[in-house]
């Protein structure tokens, strides 16, 4: 992710050393210098929406934490999150930013996942955190999509994270996604692409 002045004199020789293919921030000025020193690569736009919570239900998040009998929800820990991982998808630890389990658990990552016996079925993270804000990323095993089980661990991060004095952001380019989102209560706060570059 780039971020700053596009301008600048180090800019340049920045976006020429990066390793393709790679999502860069939203900025129409970075987008022409990207472009520029990767000619001849295939770019694609991603269209993507940020939503906010400026309100908080309480009482609707409580009510959407609510699993099936059966299955509970357990806060992650690095054993839960690597098994989330290898049974969910790698999303929900963003390598670039924190390479284990056990870094992203002992740097104030959090999370939660759906088990059931030895199972994870759905999980929520905090996959981008810092002192003030996380941007939450969910996952729901294929054959227990359309059950609840995001909703309940969305619900979940977005209680956790109130409690830790966090404000909870969501970014999606997903339909799904993006339904889900709102009824947790977000609302959408602006659109915006990402550029995508494939070698």
């Amino acid at each position: 992710m780039l971020a700053g002045d596009p301008t600048s004199v180090d800019a340049p020789s920045l976006v020429a050393e990066i390793t393709l293919p790679r999502i860069f921030v939203d900025c129409s000025a970075w987008h022409e210098l990207i472009r520029a020193r990767h000619e001849g690569c295939e770019v694609e736009l991603v269209r993507r929406t940020q939503f906010s919570l400026d309100e908080l239900d309480d009482e609707q998040l409580r009510a959407n934490r609510q699993v099936p009998r059966g299955v509970r929800i357990v806060p992650l820990d690095a054993a839960l999150l690597q098994t989330a991982l290898a049974q969910l998808s790698a999303d929900l630890l963003i390598e670039a930013m924190v390479q284990t389990p056990e870094i992203f658990i002992s740097s104030g990552g959090f999370g939660f996942a759906v088990v059931h016996e030895d199972r994870v079925l759905a999980a929520a993270t905090s996959a981008i955190i810092s002192a003030s804000h996380i941007e939450i990323q969910t996952n729901t095993a294929r054959e227990y999509q359309r059950r609840g089980l995001a909703t309940a661990v969305g619900a979940a991060i977005v209680l956790e994270s109130r409690v830790r004095g966090l404000e909870p952001g969501w970014a999606t380019a997903s339909p799904a996604s993006e339904g889900l989102a709102r009824k947790l209560g977000f609302r959408p706060a602006r659109e915006y692409e990402w550029l995508g570059l494939e070698s």
